[in-house]
């Protein structure tokens, strides 16, 4: 399908400066590119993911990148890419100019924003269960079990961020556990 250039800048521009964050992002690209303008379909939306997941980066510019360019071309990938990122980055900026970070009220205020960002990946996590259910057959779907040790394991990596662990060994930890649960499970 091909989309208007104007029409997907826009909508990368929009979620930008609505949002910030990668799980709160993903869900408004998913309601916005699958089921209001249906420019792909859930399971492509859910392949189109782990590949950028895979990919370093932040998962949804790496998302934004391709689905432009497989929806707009070249031209659109990149400016797909700027609409999404630049928001964020002039916000950043400017909170970081003028919020006094090293005040305790307001690291603890920037503390219950990270436990919400928990609360909305468990959110996204939910709405892509079918997903996760899903192995690489089509017709074969995991367990229960499985499904929960696998939104358990999502949930840990978000938490433990929250507590000021170094992220490689968040990510280490995530890795193996994740592995455990794919293969010995």
């Amino acid at each position: 399908m091909k989309v208007a250039t104007p029409e997907w800048v826009w909508l990368n521009l929009t979620i930008g400066f609505l949002s910030f964050g990668g799980a709160s992002r993903i869900m408004m690209f998913l309601d916005a590119a699958v089921h209001e303008r249906k420019w792909i379909t859930q399971d492509e939306f859910t392949e189109y993911l782990t590949v950028a997941q895979v990919l370093p980066g932040p998962n949804l510019i790496n998302m934004s990148v391709y689905l432009g360019y497989r929806l707009c071309g070249p031209l659109g990938a990149v400016l797909g890419l700027i609409g999404l990122s630049a928001p964020g980055a002039i916000l950043a900026v400017l909170f970081f100019a003028v919020v006094p970070l090293d005040q305790p009220d307001v690291r603890e205020l920037v503390r219950g924003v990270s436990i919400g960002s928990v609360a909305l990946m468990a959110v996204f996590l939910w709405n892509l269960s079918a997903g996760l259910r899903r192995t690489h057959f089509p017709t074969i779907n995991t367990n229960l079990r499985k499904l929960a040790l696998r939104m358990g394991v999502a949930l840990g990596v978000g938490a433990l961020s929250m507590f000021n662990q170094p992220l490689a060994w968040i990510i280490l930890g995530g890795m193996a556990v994740g592995l455990a649960v794919e293969f010995f499970t």
